[in-house]
């Protein structure tokens, strides 16, 4: 089975402020829009980039929904057996 990372996805507080932090910091060219769909991860106003060239990987910036609180990192128990066995 293939395991690797295909996407990030981050809620933050200031959308404009994070694209600029992105792209003058990192070089990101992020696409800014707007899907309209009602989903706390994947709606509304956002902005985006996906690279294509070699492993797939999408990066999204959302407005957080809600106070923004301490990152969490979520895997599946497969993830978490296999990183457990290397230890």
């Amino acid at each position: 089975m293939d395991r690797r990372l295909v996407a990030v996805i981050l809620e933050v507080s200031d959308l404009d402020g994070s694209v600029a932090l992105y792209r003058d910091g990192f070089g990101l060219d992020l696409q800014q829009g707007d899907n309209a769909v009602d989903d706390r991860w994947i709606g509304g106003r956002h902005a985006e980039i996906s690279w294509r060239t070699g492993a797939y990987l999408h990066f999204a910036l959302y407005p957080a929904k809600v106070r923004p609180t301490t990152p969490s990192v979520s895997t599946s128990s497969e993830a978490r057996q296999a990183a457990n066995s290397l230890s």
